[in-house]
């Protein structure tokens, strides 16, 4: 056991020597000119060590000593021309000529090396995979993409909810804006009726005027028109009275245009409002038998026939609270059969 150890510990140091082996130092751009400086001999260096590298200093202890002892011939033999390449002195005979040997004898040493050892690398690659840790890993790597899938369903879900809910209300904000749109109908023949309703107001008021004028001064009528005969009395009477008749009917007239268009836009402005606002309380029903029953009402308070104030059957055409039990009872009656 103790010659194993020492084997293998000779062979750890040289690999590590190898290893670690400094490449930058072999151009000595210090000491030699530039004509004899082994740059060329660099890159064949480096290779020569990276393949040095690749074989795990661990599994030196499963080999044999024949095979730690060629892998020690081989890693000797390229440190001898490293150093060689070292102690190269430009003054010697034939100092170019044995420069340029220097760098083939390293390009020409990789092929031979890689066969001596190559064995050994693959071994020290086999031995130093941790093929459980490979597993665990890909283990861990499925979890954190089963993870990740799983999270991205869920956000995909909650973006899915949320363009559902985003559409909703664009699609209840466009029905109220078209809602909301259609108001502007009631509200434009409210204003109508509202500036008609004026124009009336002020006939009723001259309307009126005039009719007070006519009789204060009709009291004095007889004082300025001096009848001479019965004819003339009866003339002057008939014609008081027809005029009278005249502005009466006059201020009845355009007091009742007044009401009338007073009344309609009135009822035009409540129909503009119950259109604004039935979502509103369709919306706080707790069921849709109520919203239902909601939007009827307020369809016929919007679309019923309104008493137009011509006319004086204006109950007939009103809407009836009975309508509205009959709905509220519509659905206990169902669901009862």
């Amino acid at each position: 056991m103790t010659g194993e150890a020492d084997y293998t510990k000779d062979v750890k140091n040289v690999l590590t020597e190898i290893q670690t082996f400094d490449t930058r130092k072999l151009p000595q751009a210090n000491r030699l000119s530039t004509s004899f400086q082994f740059t060329d001999a660099v890159e064949p260096a480096n290779r020569l060590i990276k393949l040095f590298s690749k074989i795990s200093l661990s599994t030196l202890d499963d080999l044999p000593e024949s095979d730690c002892n060629a892998i020690k011939s081989s890693a000797d033999e390229v440190l001898k021309r490293f150093k060689e390449v070292l102690k190269f002195d430009e003054t010697q005979p034939n100092a170019f000529s044995t420069k340029e040997q220097y760098v083939t004898n390293l390009k020409q040493m990789y092929n031979n090396i890689f066969k001596k050892i190559f064995n050994y690398i693959s071994y020290s690659a086999s031995v130093s995979v941790d093929f459980q840790k490979i597993e665990a890993e890909a283990q861990k790597t499925i979890s954190e993409i089963d993870e990740l899938r799983l999270n991205f369903e869920k956000e995909m879900n909650e973006t899915k909810k949320k363009t559902d809910q985003i559409l909703t209300e664009v699609r209840e904000a466009a029905a109220e804006q078209g809602v909301t749109q259609m108001a502007k109908y009631f509200k434009q023949e409210s204003e109508s009726h509202k500036k008609s309703s004026t124009g009336w107001l002020w006939g009723t008021l001259i309307s009126a005027i005039l009719m007070v004028a006519y009789a204060v001064s009709s009291i004095w009528l007889h004082k300025w028109i001096l009848p001479s005969n019965t004819h003339e009395n009866v003339q002057l009477g008939v014609s008081k009275v027809l005029v009278f008749a005249v502005l009466s009917y006059s201020l009845y007239l355009c007091a009742k245009n007044f009401l009338v268009h007073k009344h309609n836009q009135i009822v035009n402005r409540h129909r503009q409002n119950a259109l604004m606002t039935y979502r509103t309380i369709a919306d706080a029903a707790a069921d849709d038998s109520n919203k239902d029953v909601v939007i009827v009402q307020a369809a016929m308070c919007i679309y019923s026939p309104q008493p137009t104030g011509y006319t004086k059957q204006a109950g007939d055409n009103t809407p009836s609270t009975k309508s509205v039990i009959e709905l509220l009872t519509k659905p206990f009656s169902a669901a009862g059969d």
